[in-house]
């Protein structure tokens, strides 16, 4: 099984359209209808981080309002805030970092968790500890897709997700340097635009970086 097969087994959205949607302190009143705009668009995975205002609050309504959507929670830091995701109904939970705490948490819940890692240690590490796949972070002062294509060799059977500075133009060389999906939150999602409600210039956004993400996928 291929490392983005692996990752697919758990989070089959990640297969037709292999980008996360992270939403970073979106105002709570905007964040269904900012989630329903990527849905339409063709984005079905989006990840509400949890250094927004009622996280727990924001995943479940998401949920409700969008079942067919696959909805997790990132930032996740200590082992309280990924019981409160994954109560909430959390399809995956995500850090910036590698907690064996919380990894303990989503493995004894049977949910998908990705943390953060850098070097080829800490990720060697995080996936022989239950990781479903690594988020690489941040992939951009790491070297980008160049650093992707470095760890593929090594690391063939990790599935490796990459977020962290990464732009929408960016999606296809990192899909093709071997990522198995990519995080876009502020390029994806401009404040200026959530908090002004253009729902239609953030429909753009989602529509030109899904067809994107459709130009090169490398071998995963």
């Amino acid at each position: 099984m291929s490392h983005f097969e692996r990752l697919l087994d758990r989070l089959p959205a990640l297969g037709k359209t292999p980008i996360i949607g992270i939403l970073r302190r979106c105002p709570p009143d905007r964040v269904v209808e900012v989630a329903g705009t990527a849905n339409e668009s063709g984005l079905p995975t989006i990840e509400i981080t949890f250094d927004s205002e009622a996280p727990a609050s924001q995943i479940r309504r998401t949920i409700e309002a969008f079942p067919e959507m696959t909805v997790g929670a990132g930032t996740v830091v200590e082992p309280q805030q990924a019981e409160e995701a994954i109560q909430a109904g959390a399809s995956f939970v995500v850090s910036p970092v590698v907690s064996l705490d919380v990894l303990s948490v989503c493995l004894q819940a049977d949910v998908p968790y990705l943390p953060g890692a850098a070097t080829p240690t800490e990720i060697w590490n995080a996936y022989r500890s239950g990781a479903t796949a690594v988020k690489v972070f941040p992939a951009r002062e790491l070297g980008g897709p160049a650093y992707v294509a470095a760890l593929r060799s090594p690391f063939e059977g990790i599935p490796l997700v990459v977020t962290g500075g990464v732009e929408i133009d960016d999606l296809a060389a990192y899909l093709a340097a071997g990522a198995a999906a990519v995080g876009l939150g502020g390029t994806l999602f401009p404040k200026a635009l959530i908090a002004d409600r253009q729902l239609s210039a953030i429909s753009d956004l989602v529509s030109r970086a899904v067809d994107n993400s459709t130009h090169s996928t490398g071998d995963r």
